[in-house]
């Protein structure tokens, strides 16, 4: 039975050992990169701050670190003090508040970053890169995008790099964090990690909707609402946010044709807003899908909102939990709160027929011609004698208020002139006659209603761009900019579209404007990005946002399992991992063979001090190689050259350079050394020399 041995262990040198510096003792370069890495952690969440909590977080984490080069000492705490009042000031200015997911997340990264103005020691430093792991996998709750997992990818390689450097030696020689044994060690683990990481990503069971309930509730998003303001459309018509993409069926329909109906707005306040009423489940008006109408797939981004965006009149959505409202939309019973994919057909109409009573006596007469009091007197009298001079024909009253937008001198600009006070209406109509979609909705509704000519705003999408035509996927991009209001008027029974915004000339859209819509000015190189950046987040909105827990159970369909269950899902992630796990260990097998020379190297060194231990010299606990073998020389001179020889051999060959570029006949003299003097250890030659 072989005795246990105590093997040395690799070290540095000596004198590192004699004099190895407190543990907490942390060296410049080692706080810079543990500061980097929280850095790069954080980086992500610039896609979703507020500005100025950017800034003032850029400016904190730069400070420390280029501080740090001369100095790690904490700051001083006054200072220290200053800056949590100042984090704190700016995120109640940005939010409003200190509560909630975007707020708290804000503050969160505040606190870390001044974390780092505080940190002085070993343990700070690992405290910081700890929680840089823990910033980057909650980043997800707050951003999901193809650039944010980018981010996160390169933060988690210089997190690594950071632990590594960290169970350095403070005076290390060796400034880079990718020696070749670190960098093959992750690799490695990378090659072991990512398969089962696929495997949970795919098989996981999914919870339909997450365990953290509305998941953007929090964040800073642009979009359309059931109340629209004076001006609230300036913001949305200059961001270039994607809402949806449609794939049709069959041929596509030109993009100039397409109203994509959001909110429908009846009320209207004195300040000009206008809002939407409560919404009744009304299935009379509903009409089935027939084989003329148009299919479509819609990819619809995070809303938070609960409508369901169709095209025209339309006639079905294939999604569960959804119902359908009396003016003609459809609505899911859930906010969106993650991207989602559903099929939906439509019929291309500017008429939709409405199937409640809008006799002069009902409430819903009432509500679609109601005015605010004693404001724009002007647009009263307008709209009065319009359905004086044709006789209440409410088709002839709108198509002539569509005239005058036509042949007078209205202009369209993304930026108008402001028109202060409460008869805002007037003020476009009779002075600036300048404005965008809003105004031209607003003052349309207006002019009618005064005529008793019932009105209503839509909001929603109009128009888009198609992109991979002539591909296998083409598709109808649709972004925030293509945000439209647009009018509805009860003719005959039937609500028909009007757009007063599509009567300006292009000769009378302002410049500005003018390049903002067609993206004149754009260099080539600048529009083939553009064009990359957009089918690549295409790819990762199909393939990985909209993976979700339906698309999840329809994996086994090739097994013959058409909705898998959670119990199914779960056997099939086990069996995938028992065969990851026999494939890895076939996998280590086989560099175990790789290794039998390194083994064989290993082996013979042991045997030797095997043999030496029977004679009572024996390895101290993190004694090296070379500082046992001085011992063994002034205990027994006569081991002195042979032994004091392999052990300068076996610390070169294990820790000076790789196993693997030394040459064969190197290793096996090496082994056929160990080998002899085990002969002579047994035979007492030693002694007797």
């Amino acid at each position: 039975m072989t005795p246990s041995l105590t093997f040395p262990t690799p070290v540095r040198t000596v004198a590192q050992q004699e004099h190895r510096p407190p543990e907490s003792l942390l060296s410049s370069f080692q706080f810079q990169w543990a500061a980097a890495a929280f850095s790069f952690a954080a980086m992500p969440a610039l896609l979703w701050l507020r500005w100025p909590v950017s800034v003032l977080m850029v400016a904190l984490l730069s400070a420390r670190i280029f501080s740090a080069r001369r100095i790690t000492k904490a700051w001083p705490g006054w200072l220290r003090f200053l800056l949590l009042c100042t984090a704190l000031a700016v995120v109640i200015s940005s939010y409003g508040s200190i509560l909630g997911r975007a707020p708290g997340g804000a503050l969160l990264l505040l606190m870390m970053a001044l974390k780092t103005t505080e940190s002085s020691t070993k343990r700070d430093a690992r405290l910081l890169v700890s929680v840089s792991f823990f910033v980057l996998i909650a980043g997800f709750l707050m951003e999901q995008s193809m650039l944010a997992t980018l981010g996160a990818a390169v933060a988690t390689v210089i997190s690594f790099g950071a632990l590594e450097v960290l169970v350095r030696p403070v005076d290390s020689s060796t400034r880079s964090p990718f020696a070749k044994i670190a960098a093959g060690n992750v690799l490695w683990l990378l090659a072991v990690a990512l398969p089962l990481a696929f495997a949970l990503w795919m098989l996981f069971p999914r919870l339909a909707s997450p365990l953290w309930g509305t998941a953007q509730s929090g964040q800073a998003r642009t979009g359309l609402s059931d109340s629209v303001k004076p001006g609230s459309f300036a913001e949305l018509l200059a961001d270039d946010t994607p809402v949806m993409r449609v794939r049709f069926e069959g041929q596509a329909p030109p993009a100039n044709q397409l109203y994509f109906r959001g909110y429908v707005l009846w009320g209207i306040e004195a300040d000009g807003s206008w809002s939407a009423r409560n919404l009744l489940r009304d299935t009379r008006g509903r009409l089935q899908p027939s084989a003329s109408d148009l299919r479509y797939e819609v990819s619809l981004e995070t809303t938070g909102q609960s409508i369901l965006y169709a095209a025209d009149l339309a006639t079905g959505i294939e999604q569960s939990e959804v119902f359908f409202s009396n003016e003609r939309r459809f609505l899911r019973s859930t906010p969106v709160n993650d991207p989602m994919r559903y099929v939906a057909s439509s019929r291309l109409s500017d008429r939709f027929p409405e199937q409640l009573d809008f006799s002069p006596a009902t409430y819903l007469y009432r509500a679609s011609i109601e005015l605010p009091a004693q404001t724009n007197p002007r647009t009263r009298k307008l709209g009065e004698e319009l359905a004086q001079r044709y006789n209440g024909n409410r088709a002839d009253i709108a198509n002539e208020v569509l005239r005058m937008f036509r042949d007078g001198r209205f202009g369209y600009s993304m930026a108008p002139p402001e028109v202060l006070g409460i008869n805002t209406t007037d003020g476009f109509l009779f002075d600036t006659q300048i404005g965008y979609c809003q105004h031209y909705a607003n003052a349309f509704a207006w002019i009618l209603r005064a005529a008793k000519v019932p009105t209503r705003i839509v909001v929603g999408y109009a128009g888009g761009r198609y992109y991979g035509f002539g591909s296998s996927d083409p598709y109808l991009l649709i972004k925030q900019e293509r945000a439209h209001a647009w009018n509805e008027v009860l003719i005959d029974g039937n609500w028909v579209r009007f757009d007063p915004t599509a009567q300006s000339p292009p000769e009378r859209i302002d410049d500005d404007t003018l390049r903002q819509m067609t993206g004149e000015g754009e260099s080539e190189w600048l529009n083939a990005l553009n064009n990359f950046r957009e089918r690549a987040s295409n790819w990762w909105s199909r393939t990985v946002l909209e993976f979700n827990a339906e698309r999840q159970s329809n994996l086994l369909k090739p097994f013959g399992i058409d909705k898998a269950n959670w119990q199914q899902l779960a056997i099939a992630l086990m069996a995938t991992l028992a065969a990851i796990g026999l494939v890895w260990w076939l996998v280590m097998l086989w560099r175990a063979r790789e290794r039998t020379t390194l083994h064989a190297v290993d082996l013979a060194y042991r045997k030797v001090l095997a043999r030496l231990q029977k004679r009572g010299l024996q390895p101290e606990p993190d004694e090296s190689a070379q500082a046992f073998a001085r011992r063994v020389t002034l205990s027994k001179a006569s081991y002195a050259p042979a032994f004091e020889s392999l052990s300068q051999r076996y610390t070169e060959l294990c820790y000076q350079t790789s196993i693997d570029e030394q040459p064969a006949g190197t290793l096996q003299s090496f082994i056929a050394d160990c080998d002899s003097m085990i002969k002579q250890l047994r035979s007492n030659k030693y002694e007797r020399a």
